[in-house]
């Protein structure tokens, strides 16, 4: 089996998964700490072991994969969203790194992708800190570790201990760029599970659809973002941003949640699921969609009319995005 086919089987879940982060609780560090002075940390020391000694990787088997912190996560992550047998094919994809000789190795895009976001750490701590904490009071604190591991189906995901991001997932095209970026996406998921914490609306009847509604304005302002922060971390391989900057897309995706709401009083609360998750998160329409309702606040009524909307709910983010479109580009959540 090619190594890079493997990789594309691996991460053909493409996901960014924060269902981890609703209802986490403050923790003694979150008290204590200012936003701006948040510290992410790097945590590499799993990803050098995977790619620096396979061999031993493999003798270890599950007892690796257990042990090792990020990797537990993902396992979370999996048992989750019904995600099949990871451990088995992490084991797949790092027998094929351990077939390979030490020379090819050695010349893999992996180390050299490794060694770029581990020389970038700086960077990243200095440039999105204060971006993300414009979004979020001062009393949030985003201190939580990135987890940098290989050979899992989600390319990244976001959890109440931190974010993991797989740098082997071909989404990346090989550009440390693309995994920066993203970053931010993530760790605004972190700050969004601890400011939500406070809301002030009062949430739908229907919790299916009040969680579709969570996920559209969380996934939707974590794509614009990072969708902002470009110029720092340009993202030229992320499709979210693709879809953005096609009104055609927008508008069609749009559409297709509408079209849901409205077939959503004959639906089971299983349907209402899996249709949910077919075009809110396979087809990305949360995440588009979500992203032009945040860019639409933000360009007519400012940052702080955006970010208001997190202090008080989803509802009050699709009212608020309703208010200022014609009737033809609205959302039509049920209850609303």
């Amino acid at each position: 089996m090619n190594l890079r086919n493997s990789l594309a089987r691996i991460a053909s879940l493409v996901l960014i998964q924060t269902l981890f982060l609703a209802g986490t609780q403050a923790s003694a560090q979150d008290k204590r700490t200012s936003c701006p002075e948040s510290s992410i940390a790097f945590e590499t020391s799993t990803l050098e072991q995977i790619i620096g000694d396979p061999d031993a990787v493999l003798k270890e088997g599950r007892g690796f994969w257990e042990a090792e912190k990020p990797l537990v996560l993902v396992q979370g992550w999996a048992d989750e969203v019904g995600s099949a047998n990871p451990y088995e094919r992490f084991r797949a994809a790092v027998e094929e790194l351990a077939s390979l000789s030490a020379a090819d190795r050695a010349d893999h895009s992996i180390f050299r992708m490794t060694d770029e976001i581990i020389a970038r750490e700086e960077e990243l701590q200095a440039t999105a800190i204060p971006y993300l904490c414009s979004f979020f009071p001062a009393e949030v604190d985003l201190s939580r570790p990135a987890y940098f591991v290989a050979f899992v189906p989600p390319r990244a995901f976001a959890t109440s201990e931190g974010i993991v991001i797989d740098v082997t997932s071909d989404y990346w095209q090989e550009n440390p760029d693309n995994i920066l970026n993203m970053m931010i996406h993530e760790f605004f998921h972190v700050g969004f599970g601890k400011f939500r914490k406070g809301r002030t609306e009062t949430p739908l009847d229907n919790a299916r659809l009040y969680s579709m509604a969570e996920m559209i304005q969380n996934e939707g302002m974590a794509v614009w973002v990072a969708y902002e922060v470009r110029q720092a971390f340009p993202a030229p391989g992320e499709e979210d941003n693709r879809l953005l900057e096609d009104p055609d897309a927008v508008a069609f995706l749009r559409t297709a949640l509408n079209e849901l709401f409205e077939r959503s009083p004959s639906l089971s609360d299983d349907q209402l699921r899996r249709q949910g998750w077919r075009i809110g998160v396979t087809n990305r329409a949360y995440y588009v969609v979500g992203a032009h309702m945040a860019r639409v606040i933000q360009a007519e009524l400012g940052k702080e009319a955006l970010v208001q909307t997190i202090r008080e709910g989803p509802l009050s983010y699709i009212r608020l995005y309703n208010s200022l479109v014609t009737e033809e580009n609205r959302l039509f959540l049920p209850g609303l």
